[in-house]
């Protein structure tokens, strides 16, 4: 059974199916040798072009949507762990890291990046549990 696609692909390709859209909807506009009926043809088309491409993107939205619900329900586990590490803090150093950390994991959860996420959340727990 064959992969299902991924965001970036999903993305990728909504944006390649809109630029061909965009290309025939300007041919459509700009040639004066087509009929009524190809003219018809064409922007029928491109509207079915659209809407696939408004699809992928929708599919690609959906996906990081579901990858940033999942790196944030990591992100509230591992702030708890920062918090228990904190209460138990034995050396300035280890303070420390676990700050370094959780600035480093709350500037990855503002920009919605779930791979920036999840590296921030590696090294929130390896500053937890060196």
């Amino acid at each position: 059974m064959a992969e299902p696609i991924t965001a970036e692909q999903a993305r990728e390709f909504g944006d390649r199916f809109l630029t061909l859209a965009t290309e025939l909807s300007n041919y459509c506009l700009e040639s004066d040798n087509l009929t009524d009926s190809e003219r018809a043809e064409i922007q029928a088309q491109t509207l079915v072009l659209l809407r696939h491409a408004s699809d992928l993107t929708a599919v690609a939205i959906n996906s990081t949507l579901e990858d940033l619900e999942n790196s944030l329900a990591h992100t509230a586990q591992v702030t708890e762990q920062m918090q228990q590490a904190i209460a138990q803090l034995n050396h300035p150093k280890q303070a420390i890291r676990i700050a370094a950390a959780a600035i480093t994991l709350a500037a990855a959860v503002l920009t919605f990046n779930p791979v920036a996420i999840a590296g921030a959340i590696q090294s929130a727990r390896q500053a937890v549990n060196p």
